[in-house]
């Protein structure tokens, strides 16, 4: 019994490459207007949860920019894009050119972290049959050539749907 309730205290915790990949992959634009009341409600409560997740995740990542030693970083994206296809750097803009990249690197090691980090959502699950009807009604909702909600199903197990009782 145990090992079933820590199982299900695990189903809201998801990463933040999971948050990313939901929230810029088509979930905010959802319709639950075939569901009833109760269970559109718990639609948009993850479609705000979703979203308080994505900019906090945002909010870290402008830090791992500042952490990473980037002040500015349009201008620096700017200044690496204008060294990099320049062939025939100076001294000087060789060496600007290998500090430059060395942050990134650093951005890019930190960022793969944080998105590796996991996040809890609570969950509100709404029956499997509710799911379903969801689904139909968002069939045209894509992730790539994939339906979304098929495509992010089983990390909304236990978020946003439950099972049937077997």
């Amino acid at each position: 019994m145990a090992e079933k309730k820590e199982k299900k205290e695990q189903k809201g915790n998801v990463t933040f490459a999971d948050i990313k990949a939901m929230y810029e992959g088509g979930m905010m634009g959802l319709t639950s207007r075939t569901l009833d009341i109760a269970h559109a409600y718990k639609v948009s409560s993850f479609k705000t949860k979703l979203k308080n997740a994505y900019q906090e995740m945002d909010s870290r990542r402008l830090q791992l920019v500042k952490d990473a030693g980037i002040e500015d970083g349009n201008a620096f994206d700017k200044r690496l894009r204008e060294l990099s296809v320049n062939k025939q750097r100076t001294e000087a803009e060789e060496q600007e050119f290998k500090e430059l990249v060395a942050k990134n690197e650093a951005f890019r090691g930190l960022y793969d972290q944080l998105l590796q980090d996991r996040y809890e959502i609570e969950p509100k699950t709404m029956p499997f049959g509710e799911w379903m009807k969801l689904q139909e009604a968002n069939k045209d909702v894509k992730f790539g050539n994939c339906e979304v909600l098929a495509y992010f199903e089983t990390i909304l197990e236990g978020i946003l749907w439950a099972a049937p009782e077997e």
